[in-house]
């Protein structure tokens, strides 16, 4: 078993390496429309979203009148009357005219049930997409990731050579060659690293996508985050959210559910007509119609309509109790997701003006170094504090990219 187990694995990474996988560039737009129509939890929601609807539909029912038709053949044998036949046809028809408000409640119910199905598939699509984002951004990060390390490497060949023209001179000891070149061989195991990297977040994204095969891909984009909102209204924010207006809804349709269960409290009031024609013959010639008006009151159901009645009361204080603990969850979540994303954007501020004060002490401190007018300690100091200020901005601009996708997220926004 685990000899074959190594051996799927090994397929895997062959065709994520090989050249036969061709890798294509795909926008965010390319991701979102692909998933769209493969990510299996938008499917189902969409149908639960469509028997929703069904639903509501099929309440109005009930104001309509029920028809019905009905035709019997038959024949019987007695000792006195001997055998007999009998046929006939008609059609019936009723109308509930008043039933204790329960028709119009059942309306309200399945009509809240709709608006629940909706907001419920906008927290599928904003947790679908929140997912896409961050496998797209995981990549794209990944790729630029190889690429600094790439120029890192390159960068820590340079120094490679020029320390080692210094040691040739006697102006540089054996030891700081040697640091240098274990510089070289951990930039060259970064790169290696970072590209095994790429390749599984590229796996990753094709996974959250929907697709079935492990063909390369690589995406397209800038690895920067949008503005921050100039106004944040906490409470706007909260109730626009899919929580908020699940339990909004969850807690009316318990208040319609109150009035169905007091619909038991009133008598109920039916319309019903029919019209057939009877005969020992087939084409009865025996005709007959009938009309009425029907009108029921339930006045002692065991003590059943009082306890629904508590029991709906109950759903109701249960409701409103889970709409305050939604808007209560909602309120931290959001507060931390906006303040979260405005500190990855400042902090991407801060990383860049490092970079930038970084890149010209790295120029000065060489050209002095080359010359001779700086010591290797503060020329290699000062490049290493380069080298990972590069790194630490292009860390900070993914974080920043997640942070506003967390953001997005916790609103309960799709695209």
């Amino acid at each position: 078993m685990i000899s074959g187990n190594k051996h799927v694995f090994t397929v895997i990474c062959l065709l994520c390496c090989s050249g036969t996988a061709v890798a294509r560039n795909l926008a965010w737009n390319d991701v979102v429309n692909e998933a769209s129509t493969a990510n299996p939890a938008l499917a189902k929601t969409k149908e639960s979203l469509a028997q929703a609807r069904w639903s509501l539909t099929r309440a109005y029912s009930i104001f309509l009148p029920q028809l019905s038709a009905s035709a019997s053949a038959g024949q019987s044998q007695s000792d006195t009357t001997g055998l007999s036949k009998d046929y006939s046809y008609g059609l019936s028809g009723s109308l509930s005219l008043f039933s204790g408000f329960a028709d119009t409640s059942e309306i309200k119910s399945r009509s809240y049930d709709l608006r629940i199905a909706e907001a419920n598939y906008a927290r599928v699509l904003a947790d679908t997409l929140y997912s896409l984002r961050k496998s797209f951004f995981d990549l794209l990060w990944a790729q630029e990731t190889v690429r600094l390390s790439q120029d890192i490497l390159k960068r820590r060949n340079e120094n490679l050579d020029m320390v080692q023209l210094k040691y040739e001179s006697g102006s540089e000891d054996k030891g700081s060659l040697l640091r240098i070149d274990a510089d070289r061989v951990q930039a060259r195991y970064d790169l290696e690293k970072s590209q095994r990297a790429q390749q599984n977040a590229s796996l990753a994204l094709s996974q959250a996508m929907g697709r079935s095969d492990f063909t390369v891909i690589t995406v397209t984009a800038t690895l920067s985050p949008g503005q921050i909102p100039a106004t944040f209204d906490l409470r706007q924010s909260i109730e626009r959210t899919p929580e908020h207006v699940i339990a909004q809804y969850t807690l009316q349709k318990a208040a319609a559910g109150i009035t169905a269960a007091e619909s038991n409290l009133y008598p109920s009031l039916s319309l019903s007509a029919g019209t057939g024609r009877s005969g020992t013959q087939w084409g009865p010639d025996s005709g007959r119609w009938n009309a009425g008006l029907a009108v029921s009151y339930p006045f002692f159901p065991g003590s059943r309509n009082i306890y629904d009645i508590k029991i709906a009361n109950s759903n109701k204080i249960v409701a409103d109790q889970a709409l305050r603990q939604t808007d209560e969850q909602a309120a931290v979540r959001l507060n931390g997701a906006y303040f979260g994303f405005i500190d990855a954007v400042g902090n991407v501020g801060v990383r860049e003006k490092y970079l930038t004060a970084s890149d010209t002490q790295s120029h000065i401190i060489t050209a002095k170094y080359l010359n001779g007018l700086a010591s290797y300690q503060d020329w290699y100091t000062i490049e290493n504090d380069f080298i990972n200020s590069q790194r630490a901005l292009l860390n900070a601009r993914h974080d920043a990219v997640l942070s506003e996708a967390q953001f997005q997220n916790a609103l309960g926004a799709g695209d």
